[in-house]
This record gives structure tokens, C-alpha cells and sequence, in this order.
């Protein structure tokens, strides 16, 4: 992810330099221990989903930056054994759900508020293509 020209062109080249030298870096502090942390974040996320519970998602900003911190935990829920759609839902419905305000967005439907976004391939296959 951190080889996309499209976050050198958002974020600038020396910020991205950074972010790829603390992600290869095994003694900076919170980058030492990510890849443990995120799957233990994905095995809990998946058994809360797979028990009936509801999870939003949410971003690890200002580590991963705003923006593709939704993404990038979007992507964490399906290595971590989430449907796409199932992790999709975690930032659309659920997400109204449980900010209360699944009246008015969170699924499209006629008479409720809804952006919506063209995006190349099919996220429901392939949660990547989000980004």
C-alpha cells in the first residue's frame, strides 16, 4: 500500500518516506509490534461478528493517514477472516446502526442520504478496491 503513487500525490513525497521507514523499522514504538497487534485486532473482530455483535469501523489515524486508515482496516477485517461485504457493512450500516442513525443512512434506500462512490473491480470480491 505504501508503494501507491496516489498517497506520494495526497500526502507528499517526505511524509510517505517516513511512513515507509517507521513500518520497516522492528525498534520504533508503535511499529515494533503492528503486525501482532493487528491480527489480534482482526481474530477479535471476526469471533465479535461471528458471536452476533456489531463492530464499526474505525481508523488508526494519525499512524495510517486520514483516509486510507479506513481502508487499511477495512483490508485488516478480511485477512482477519471477515467477508468483504461483512467488513464493508462495519463502515456503512452498522456504522448508522450504531451511531443511531440508521433512519437516514448507512444502506441505499429511497428516502435516505447516501454518497456514493464508482470505484474499478468489485470491493465485494476484493476489498482493495476500495482504495
Amino acid at each position: 500500500m505504501l508503494d501507491d503513487p496516489r498517497l506520494v500525490m495526497a500526502y507528499g513525497q517526505s511524509y510517505v518516506d517516513g511512513l515507509k521507514a517507521n513500518a520497516r523499522s522492528t525498534t520504533v514504538s508503535p511499529f515494533a509490534q503492528t503486525a501482532e497487534m493487528v491480527a489480534a485486532q482482526a481474530s477479535l473482530v471476526m469471533r465479535v461478528v461471528r458471536a452476533g455483535g456489531r463492530v464499526m469501523a474505525g481508523t488508526d489515524s494519525p499512524i495510517i493517514p486520514f483516509g486510507l486508515g479506513l481502508h487499511v482496516e477495512l483490508q485488516n477485517y478480511v485477512e482477519g477472516g471477515l467477508t468483504p461485504r461483512e467488513a464493508l457493512m462495519t463502515a456503512t450500516s452498522n456504522f448508522a446502526k450504531i451511531i443511531g442513525l440508521d433512519r437516514d443512512l448507512g444502506t441505499i434506500a429511497r428516502g435516505k442520504l447516501a454518497d456514493l462512490t464508482i470505484v474499478e473491480g468489485n470491493p465485494l470480491e476484493t476489498i482493495s478496491d476500495t482504495r
